[in-house]
């Protein structure tokens, strides 16, 4: 029997100005971790170690990594119902980064 994945719920993320939004995440947060880099999350998710979600109207949506041909991968959350992407609409993290 495998491990269970850890749940991370994302509560900040750092951004860099860029054409599209997504691309710009440079870091991501939450309760008790991070920041941590969008490359190690991105990581981490892949290797099936950490789920990240964000809430959104009070439900959990999970966080997917996305990979188009010539470009590094991003990050983005499909919430149910959102006119928007909650991912984007949050805070900035103002702790020192852990990596």
């Amino acid at each position: 029997m495998g491990r269970a994945i850890q749940q991370r719920k994302v509560t900040c993320v750092n951004q860099r100005p860029h054409s599209n939004p997504y691309e710009g995440i440079t870091r991501l947060g939450g309760p008790g971790w991070g920041p941590l880099t969008r490359v190690f999350v991105v990581t981490l998710i892949e290797a099936r170690i950490y789920n990240f979600f964000v809430l959104a109207e009070g439900r959990p949506a999970d966080l997917l990594v996305v990979r188009e041909q010539g470009k590094r991968p991003y990050l983005c959350c499909q919430a149910d119902g959102a006119a928007e992407d909650p991912l984007l609409g949050l805070p900035r993290c103002s702790k020192a980064p852990d990596r």
